[in-house]
């Protein structure tokens, strides 16, 4: 796997917001209200899935970790 230089790298820049004013659509589909942006749920994905979904969506905001828990609550 070739490395890129953290300028080409979309994963460079992390949201500035620790705490994201989330507010849950449902289904697993969250809105972010500072960003006034759909959220996208790339959580428990791999690094490089990840990378591929920035580099096919630029300014996309995303959720990421671990998987979340089947029982967990959700809106």
């Amino acid at each position: 796997m070739k490395i890129e230089p953290a300028k080409a790298n979309p994963l460079a820049r992390p949201c500035p917001f620790v705490e994201l004013p989330l507010t849950w659509k449902g289904s697993g589909q969250a809105f972010c209200e500072h960003c006034r942006k759909d959220v996208h749920d790339l959580r428990g994905q791999s690094l490089v899935q990840v990378a591929q979904f920035m580099r096919a969506h630029k300014g996309s905001c995303i959720m990421m970790g671990p998987a979340p828990k089947a029982d967990e609550a959700k809106g």
